[in-house]
């Protein structure tokens, strides 16, 4: 089964601007612009893992990671997260901000495992969060 990693920002050009970069490197991905549209296109699996349906083929890919802005309208990216992680998806994820983030924010996030990208963020560590991933993954 093929493999995807997810974007979700409200900003069409940093959805962009990543997936062409993962493009370059060989890595799928699918962009959202908001959490809502995220959460109805993926449908959790056996074994805590989730896909991602392609359309109305039913295609499907796994879905090894997302990369979530935290300040989504409606639910954030944090709330997504925790979603994944209360409805068992099994999806890593890692936050995307520019925001200081105030201690509870910070404590959230450390309790979900999740990463942190600080905007604007450098392509190593975008890399980074890609490998962790993808190791994820094959554990």
């Amino acid at each position: 089964m093929r493999q995807v990693i997810l974007i979700v920002d409200d900003e069409v050009e940093i959805c962009d601007t990543i997936q062409s970069v993962l493009a370059l490197w060989g890595v799928e991905s699918r962009s959202f612009y908001d959490a809502e549209s995220a959460l109805a296109a993926l449908t959790p699996i056996h074994g805590d893992r989730s896909v991602l349906r392609h359309g109305t083929d039913q295609a499907a890919s796994l879905v090894c990671g997302a990369l979530l802005d935290l300040n989504l309208p409606n639910l954030s990216g944090l709330e997504l997260g925790e979603r994944f992680h209360v409805m068992g998806m099994g999806i890593p994820f890692s936050l995307m901000t520019a925001a200081m983030l105030d201690g509870d924010v910070e404590m959230r996030i450390a309790a979900l495992r999740a990463g942190l990208l600080r905007k604007p963020f450098e392509l190593l560590e975008l890399k980074a969060a890609v490998d962790r991933f993808r190791k994820d993954l094959s554990l």
